[in-house]
């Protein structure tokens, strides 16, 4: 009987071993005149599934050999994504959200994008998986980060003024810079 086996998509097949039973007069597999042959079609770009290890041509004197095949199982293949922190600055288009992933075997490729959860306002956003998959065929750990949106500097200039002793003071006004996003406005 050949043994039942496992091992992750992208991986070698492992050592196919067989299990024997019937012999007879404290007998083991010793006896066999022909050992048996046992082989997959599995190579390491097979996919996840499973698929059939073939046990033949076992010959031993004195025993009708029969040949029961066995079953490998390939599993998904373990990878890591590691999102890239971002920053940028309040009221400016968000940068490329990148990330790091393990290597992929068989030519395989990431496809998808990371997405982040929405908001304007400074602060700390999550950045997601969202899409990011390198197909069936791997199983994804995912490491977030974070879009920092850090505030717009702006320059503020007070406008000299003066007054005559005993007057009531005149309005301060100021002037500001001119990169305010649309719909901010000074205040106060």
């Amino acid at each position: 009987t050949a043994d039942a086996q496992t091992r992750a998509y992208g991986d070698a097949n492992p050592t196919l071993t067989a299990s024997y039973s019937g012999f007879v007069n404290s007998e083991t597999s010793a006896v066999l005149s022909t050992p048996v042959s046992l082989t997959t079609t599995a190579t390491t770009a097979t996919g996840v599934g499973t698929t059939t290890i073939t046990a033949s041509s076992a010959v031993a004197t004195n025993y009708a050999i029969t040949h029961v095949n066995g079953v490998l199982t390939i599993t998904t293949r373990p990878i890591t994504v590691t999102a890239d922190a971002q920053t940028k600055v309040y009221g400016t288009t968000d940068p490329s959200l990148t990330y790091v992933g393990t290597a992929l075997v068989n030519s395989d490729v990431y496809s998808g994008s990371l997405t982040r959860t929405a908001g304007t306002s400074t602060g700390s956003y999550a950045i997601t998986q969202g899409t990011v998959t390198a197909g069936a065929n791997y199983a994804i750990t995912y490491v977030g980060a974070n879009l920092t949106i850090t505030a717009q500097p702006l320059t503020v200039t007070a406008i000299a003024t003066g007054k005559e002793r005993l007057a009531v003071d005149p309005t301060l006004t100021y002037t500001g810079t001119s990169s305010l996003v649309t719909g901010d406005a000074f205040t106060g």
